[in-house]
């Protein structure tokens, strides 16, 4: 059963834990029509280990650039960020300026084959702080017509 949004195709960021919910719902069935394996992050992708990130595709942004709409209690540790902070923040500034070009290439990769595996890239939490992402799967959200895209990995080993 897929669990996309009724009223609408467009993924807005949570404002209550049952939309919160709802969003986790469908990453797990995207990820599953998408990817196929055995999702690393179920059954609870708010709690899990991993990190896991979701930003919508752009429809109805004044500036046509995603902006984020979940972001579990891992990437908001990596990212250094809070859910609220994350919510409707463009997805372009998880990466530092010189890897954003890359970045858009792997995410427009993966938009057009579904799934991106074995992703790796550099990215920026909200101190300025660089760290590698490595080990990334990045999916369609959305199964009848894709509505944004969704990323897992696993936390990154940050040495000081």
């Amino acid at each position: 059963m897929t669990h996309e949004p009724a009223r609408s195709h467009v993924l807005h960021p949570y404002s209550s834990a049952a939309e919160r919910l709802a969003l986790e719902a469908l990453l797990l069935d995207s990820y599953q029509q998408h990817v196929g394996d055995h999702c690393p992050f179920a059954p609870d992708p708010w709690n899990s280990g991993l990190v896991v990130l979701c930003h919508d595709g752009a429809v109805g942004n004044a500036d046509g650039e995603p902006r984020f709409v979940y972001a579990n209690l891992s990437a908001q540790r990596v990212f250094k960020r809070s859910a609220e902070e994350f919510a409707g923040l463009p997805s372009s500034l998880s990466a530092p300026p010189l890897a954003r070009k890359d970045r858009q290439d792997q995410l427009s990769q993966a938009t057009k084959v579904g799934v991106l595996r074995d992703y790796h890239g550099t990215r920026v939490d909200s101190e300025g702080g660089l760290f590698e992402i490595t080990g990334a799967t990045i999916w369609l959200v959305g199964s009848r017509s894709p509505i944004g895209q969704a990323a897992c990995f696993p936390p990154p080993v940050i040495t000081k």
